[in-house]
């Protein structure tokens, strides 16, 4: 094995840290845990972002719709803390409808004008993937207690 595979399925491709391409019913509670912090990271970054950019516009005496924003960010804040505490699948529901929300916010707004259908394009199809992958979020909170437990290996230099 080539070096550049060994630290490719060491950091990148491993089963136990990166478990996003296993079946749903041979995951373990560790890879399961794994899995919901990266998506906890992955929509709570934006949303914690998109939260304050709308309380600064609110402060500012700007549109209305911020406050809408900001109230929708918030909330998806605390599902996200609901899933990582309890691991709810109500609240994993929840913030699966943030793509549908942003898709009908480009519906409603329109897409920006300096944006090429290529990339409007890229933007519809990140939405759908993320729209899939959060019913395996879903899923995955859904099928968490009645996992087996997982047991953490070593690192294998």
């Amino acid at each position: 094995m080539s070096n550049w595979e060994k630290w490719t399925k060491k950091y990148v491709w491993d089963d136990e840290k990166t478990p996003f391409f296993i079946s749903i019913e041979k995951l373990t509670k560790l890879q399961a845990k794994k899995e919901l912090f990266l998506y906890l990271l992955f929509v709570g970054t934006p949303f914690g972002l998109i939260g304050f950019m709308s309380l600064a516009g609110i402060t500012r005496g700007e549109h209305l719709g911020y406050l809408f924003l900001l109230i929708y960010s918030v909330t998806i804040m605390i599902s996200l803390y609901f899933i990582s505490v309890t691991k709810s699948s109500y609240a994993a529901f929840y913030s699966a409808t943030a793509p549908l929300v942003l898709f009908l916010f480009l519906l409603i707004d329109g897409f920006p004008p300096k944006l090429h259908e290529v990339g409007q394009s890229a933007l519809l199809v990140f939405l759908l993937l993320w729209l899939r992958y959060a019913m395996r979020i879903i899923r995955i909170c859904r099928r968490f207690p009645n996992m087996r437990e997982g047991v953490a290996t070593p690192p294998t230099w």
